[in-house]
């Protein structure tokens, strides 16, 4: 298991034609073509509120889609959004409400897992948002409705995938906040001893 600071540039690319979606700084994304590379999302339902053993810590689940400028192919990412507090602070920095400060990017590995992860950390007047991105993962058809993306009345498979992924993690999750919260502590140490 291993917590490394972006030193230049990590590129997540799509799922079916292997276009660059987003490049990843050490302290700030560009979407190449300066476009959107995520359209629309919304909360998983049936995930923990709370990452294991830190009942104090916020999370939020998240499924968001995208479409590939290159090939036209979806594509989705699920992301959990962790805040020390109550969730209630995790939806105030969705709506852009906290005063945010330095960020800070890094990729999560381990060895088990398909794809490398990002983690988005950004500092806030109510304490560090820690953004986890696993993806993408290719999308067959959109989930969008009427109404944008919804877990109500959505084709299951996504969000069943989006939910088994993100519960099987959340011991990873949490041991990868451990380490992000060591380093901002000023430790050195990137992986467990």
């Amino acid at each position: 298991m291993e917590l490394s600071p972006i030193q230049s540039v990590h590129s997540l690319e799509c799922p079916h034609c292997k276009a660059v979606l987003l490049n990843v700084g050490p302290a700030s994304s560009q979407v190449p073509g300066l476009t959107s590379w995520l359209t629309d999302g919304d909360a998983i339902p049936g995930v923990p509120d709370a990452l294991p053993g830190q009942t104090q810590q916020a999370l939020m689940p998240m499924l968001s889609v995208g479409r590939c400028a290159a090939c036209n192919g979806h594509y989705y990412v699920a992301e959990v959004i962790t805040l020390s507090g109550p969730l209630d602070l995790v939806y105030d920095w969705m709506a852009g409400a906290l005063k945010e400060g330095a960020s800070s990017n890094f990729v999560c590995r381990l060895p088990e897992l398909q794809q490398d992860w990002c983690l988005f950390r950004t500092s806030t007047d109510a304490g560090a948002v820690s953004e986890y991105m696993m993806g993408p993962f290719p999308l067959c058809g959109g989930i969008e409705g009427p109404n944008g993306v919804s877990a109500c009345g959505s084709p299951r498979s996504p969000w069943e995938e989006a939910r088994e992924i993100v519960a099987s993690q959340l011991d990873l999750i949490a041991e990868f906040q451990r380490l992000a919260e060591a380093i901002d502590a000023g430790g050195e140490q990137l992986s467990p001893a």
